[in-house]
């Protein structure tokens, strides 16, 4: 998290002093919904995205993309008796992506297609709680991903920008088991930055 906040404040001081010499710079709002076997433990998922973007030409943008989405669990993958309390917590992740965005009509408005690629650190937490002996446990694990994310979107003028997402994490680990899969909607705004030359 003082990662997420040391960036947004370089990158809000990095616009306020060129912001008329530099791309767009957005903040998002994301929504995520897990998918199969991921979508059988998780939940509905939210976070915010800060997203600079580089125009190539006048339909083609070069992107990076820093954020964090927590994503729930499920309430009957929580277990709770008379003598133990098994919780499941929040899965946390922190992720940062390259992009590649294609306009179809121009950058100023319209439909796209946007491809990102990059890696995400994700945090899953389970507290055992033994009620008969009255202690409590928790289990931390942190593993890395790769995360590749296809989006369709549709920007409305130079501010606003909606779009819906599949995103698909794999580990980075050799021997790494079936990916883990959650669509995702999102809504940005356009904060700093509107350089139209290339």
């Amino acid at each position: 998290m003082k990662k997420i906040l040391l960036f947004t404040i370089a990158i809000v001081g990095f616009a306020l002093n060129a912001k008329s010499q530099m791309g767009p710079i957005a903040l998002s709002f994301d929504l995520a919904k897990p998918t199969g076997e991921f979508g059988e433990v998780y939940g509905i998922g939210y976070g915010f995205n800060w997203s600079y973007e580089e125009f190539v030409s006048n339909k083609v943008g070069i992107t990076i993309h820093l954020g964090s989405t927590i994503i729930t669990p499920k309430s009957e993958n929580s277990q709770d008796t008379a003598y133990l309390s098994n919780y499941l917590d929040n899965y946390t992740m922190l992720h940062a992506q390259l992009g590649l965005r294609y306009y179809f009509s121009s950058h100023d408005d319209g439909w796209y297609a946007m491809y990102q690629w990059g890696a995400s650190r994700n945090t899953s937490t389970v507290t055992l709680n033994d009620n008969y002996y009255g202690f409590s446990y928790t289990y931390e694990d942190v593993s890395s991903y790769r995360l590749s994310t296809w989006s369709l979107g549709y920007k409305a003028g130079r501010k606003w920008d909606y779009s819906f997402r599949f995103n698909t994490m794999k580990y980075l680990a050799s021997s790494s088991p079936d990916p883990a899969r959650f669509i995702g909607f999102r809504i940005s705004r356009t904060l700093f930055g509107d350089r139209r030359e290339y």
